[in-house]
């Protein structure tokens, strides 16, 4: 597993290879840091896109569950 300074590594490989892709897991978790790294790789802002959020929110009360706090950081 790449993460952190490993996932912007081999994003400094894009002139050696024809594709690289990344994933930042199975599920959202405190420790991943792909979104953040592709961002600073390609010298990206995160912007928070409320109208996600609000999906997100609403699937969690169609499914008759808590939204968690690591769903707050998802629409980015």
């Amino acid at each position: 597993m790449i993460t952190g300074k490993g996932c912007f590594h081999s994003l400094k490989l894009q002139n050696r290879a024809d594709i690289i892709i990344l994933c930042g897991g199975l599920g959202p978790t405190q420790d991943d840091l792909t979104r953040e790294t592709v961002a600073e790789h390609l010298n990206k802002k995160l912007i928070y896109n409320e109208g996600v959020y609000r999906h997100i929110e609403e699937y969690f009360k169609k499914i008759r569950r808590p939204a968690t706090e690591s769903s707050k950081n998802r629409p980015m």
